[in-house]
This record gives C-alpha cells, structure tokens and sequence, in this order.
C-alpha cells in the first residue's frame, strides 16, 4: 500500500473514532430539514397506500425551484442560501371528513393566471376524479411555508402550508415583477 493511500485510509479511520455506531438508526429517514421560511415548489401528487396503515392517502412530492426566502429579524426578505433543489413530501390520509377537507383545500390554491383554482368543485366527487385530478397539479408550482416546531414531548415536527399566489403576493414573495 503506497504512502497516499495510506494517510487516505488513516485520514477515515479518524472520522470513524468520533462515530457512535450505536447512535445510528438504519429505520431513520434521511432528508434535508430546511428551517422556516417560504420556498417556491414544484409539485407531483399521486395517490397512493400509507405504508404505516395501509389506508389510502394523497402523496404531495414537492421540490424546491430556488432557494428560500426568510424574514430576518428586521422584516425584509432574504435568502435562504443551498436550500434549491430539496425534497419534501406531504401526506394526505383519506380516512374521514377533514382529512380529506384539507387535501381539496390545497388542490384548489393551484390557479390560473387569472387567480382561478385549477382544478373544479365536481373533480373530487369521486376518488376516481380526485386521482384524476392530481395528474393535473403535476410540475405545477406553489410556495410553501415551512414552520417547524417542538411538540409537548421534545418529538420535532414540521408543517407545511402551500401558499396561494394572492397571498404570496401579499407576502411580497413575488419580488418586483411590475
């Protein structure tokens, strides 16, 4: 073994010192966890079977377009840098009355370039219509905000609340588009 591949090999031998194997949990999922704030997504829904369940459920894959932006401490708008291009998903269970409420609430704040939802009230008459309907929300884009919080038993959570364009404009995300 040449000398470089030695320092390569004791150079990760050092790193694997302050690893606690034991502290590793294989079932644990890896994603990027972004911090508060609003970031522009692309969006795929699809319906699809709770793993945990076995109920169905809507499945909203969201990507980040571009990185995020935050309200600093002064009230303007800034950057949130190496935040483009991150994962996110929301689940949907279709199990009773709200649940399904709230998934109709976001499929309607996709609109038009006249500020029309897109999709109609008679697309989610049926689960054939709503599975229908979310072929027609796919690339589309909305914000969202991000909001993670601390649950009462230390357990950390996030939210993510999709963002009309109207209040996205309210919100001054849009920039100076005038």
């Amino acid at each position: 073994m040449s000398e470089e591949v030695k320092d390569l090999y004791s150079n990760v031998n050092n790193i694997l010192k302050n690893i606690n194997v034991e502290e590793i949990d294989p079932e644990a999922i890896d994603y990027r966890k972004l911090q508060d704030g609003y970031y522009l997504c692309s969006f795929k829904f699809e319906l699809t079977t709770s793993k945990k369940s076995g109920n169905l459920q809507i499945k909203a894959s969201m990507n980040t377009e571009e990185n995020g932006i935050e309200v600093n401490e002064d009230g303007d708008l800034v950057e949130i840098p190496k935040t483009k291009n991150t994962k996110l998903w929301k689940y949907y269970p279709l199990t009773d009355e709200d649940s399904i409420k709230k998934a109709i609430k976001d499929m309607l704040k996709f609109e038009d370039e006249d500020g029309q939802p897109i999709l109609e009230k008679e697309d989610f008459e049926t689960l054939e219509k709503i599975e229908l309907a979310c072929g027609a929300l796919e690339e589309l884009q909305l914000f969202v905000n991000v909001s993670n919080y601390t649950k009462k038993d230390g357990e950390e959570g996030t939210n993510y609340n999709l963002i009309t364009w109207k209040r996205a404009e309210k919100l001054g995300l849009l920039g100076d588009e005038e």
